[in-house]
């Protein structure tokens, strides 16, 4: 599976509607819309991505209280965590 770099979607290469390769790189777009604009502008849309990556890795590794919650389950998100002082 590849990711959409303009709409973060999984997409399987051999069922997407268009490609283009970039530097080198193939990148698989969902829809034609996405491929778009892409080709409008490339580098922002690959840096849109790539942060995109990061915020993902950030909220798996999550702190400690993104990790509490994980553990607790889905009852312990109503709640805040509480304040620092």
């Amino acid at each position: 599976m590849n990711i959409d770099p303009v709409c973060g979607m999984e997409v399987d290469e051999r069922e997407s509607p268009v490609s283009q390769f970039y530097n080198g790189r193939a990148y698989f777009f969902c829809s034609d819309a996405c491929f778009r604009t892409f080709s409008s502008d490339p580098v922002k849309c690959l840096q849109i991505a790539a942060e995109r990556e990061e915020a993902k890795i950030t909220e798996e590794r999550g702190g400690y209280f993104s990790r509490l919650i994980k553990r607790l389950g889905k009852h312990a998100e109503k709640s805040p965590p509480p304040k620092c002082h």
